[in-house]
């Protein structure tokens, strides 16, 4: 309440709660109530895995310094952020002991040099989730401003001890990444954090991360193909060489090679049915989202299931397994969380009709027109 007056923000809080407020965040039993009403303030809308953003709000800035916050954190198979306070009930901002920058773009959070463990990946790790996923994304202001997470994950790394780090996902087209530059990246990535990383894929949906990239929308499919199963053989083949319709490499020593053996899992992104069954005979681990209820989602894993039956893996072993994102938010009643989390819903709709209005009028490729 203090510090939203020191920016010019006007809080919401009853005026019955206003004189029972914490001089300090996260103390007593108003702690998740004030969170709740400063998240309003900001119209905050939360993404994985760990960047709040705001639409139309003020440019201020926030401190958080109580160890008391406890925050969002990842789920292991639905790499989603989950938002709970310590007593695991009502819902919270993240965990911070930094800094919540609010402007009109985004609300996002930096650390300033307080305790890593404050950081939301390694409190992940320190209470035992399993992975701590984030996807490759460019120019999506306020959806998705993760555009190189591989200089995250580094940092994850050195201030984590189990938790497994994995691209959600990497895309292979070559404008975006070249092969070869994946496979090196993600070898290092496995070495610096002890054989903890797993490489997800995939090739982009929307036009405005194509046109920027100058990316041909019909090649991206075979572009995928081709660089996906060349990857394994970077981290198990010296020298590797490559004849394809898009790459050409003659022999060469791609170093260096990843810890894990005979290399790490490899994932990709599914989004229309038929790419369940193809990723489960491609012996790739299936990265989704269950937006459609649990009878779609079953009948996907059951279509994913039929194609491991089948599976001739681009690498080494088959990656027998699914990773659903699911949103979720948590509060002490229904009614509570349908008032806090409804509109963060209507709004990620919105932003997805916007990120994709850009294909109206362009020739859909057969590839893309259950996603468009």
């Amino acid at each position: 309440h203090r510090e939203a007056h020191r920016i010019g923000a006007k809080p919401s809080f009853p005026a019955k709660r206003r004189d029972h407020l914490p001089a300090r965040i996260g103390h007593g039993d108003t702690n998740h109530v004030m969170l709740q009403r400063l998240h309003r303030i900001v119209r905050g809308h939360a993404i994985m895995p760990a960047v709040a953003h705001a639409d139309h709000t003020d440019a201020g800035l926030f401190r958080f310094s109580d160890r008391q916050l406890h925050g969002a954190v990842a789920d292991d198979h639905a790499h989603a952020a989950v938002a709970i306070d310590e007593r695991g009930g009502g819902a919270t901002l993240d965990h911070l002991d930094g800094r919540l920058r609010i402007d009109r773009a985004a609300l996002e959070l930096s650390h300033v040099g307080r305790k890593p463990e404050d950081a939301m990946g390694v409190r992940a790790d320190e209470v035992g989730f399993q992975y701590f996923w984030t996807v490759e994304h460019h120019f999506l202001r306020e959806f998705s401003h993760c555009s190189a997470p591989e200089v995250l994950y580094g940092a994850i790394s050195q201030r984590t001890k189990r938790i497994r780090i994995g691209h959600a996902v990497a895309l292979l087209p070559g404008q975006y990444n070249h092969p070869v530059r994946v496979a090196e990246r993600a070898a290092v990535l496995d070495i610096v954090s002890d054989g903890r990383m797993d490489l997800g894929t995939g090739r982009s949906t929307t036009l405005i991360e194509m046109d920027g990239f100058q990316v041909d929308p019909e090649e991206t499919r075979a572009q995928w193909e081709e660089a996906v199963g060349m990857i394994p053989r970077m981290w198990t083949e010296d020298p590797f060489t490559h004849e394809g319709r898009f790459y050409q490499i003659p022999p060469r020593s791609v170093i260096p090679k990843p810890v894990q053996k005979p290399h790490p899992p490899l994932w990709v992104a599914c989004s229309q049915p038929d790419s369940f069954r193809a990723a489960g005979e491609m012996g790739l681990g299936a990265l989704c989202f269950n937006l459609g209820g649990y009878a779609q989602m079953a009948e996907r894993v059951s279509m994913y299931r039929q194609g491991i039956k089948h599976a001739q893996p681009v690498g080494r072993f088959v990656n027998d397994q699914i990773a659903a994102l699911c949103v979720t938010h948590c509060a002490d009643t229904d009614e509570e969380a349908h008032e806090f989390a409804g509109p963060e819903g209507v709004w990620f709709v919105q932003m997805a009709e916007k990120l994709y209005a850009p294909w109206q009028g362009r020739k859909v490729p057969d590839s893309y027109k259950f996603s468009v």
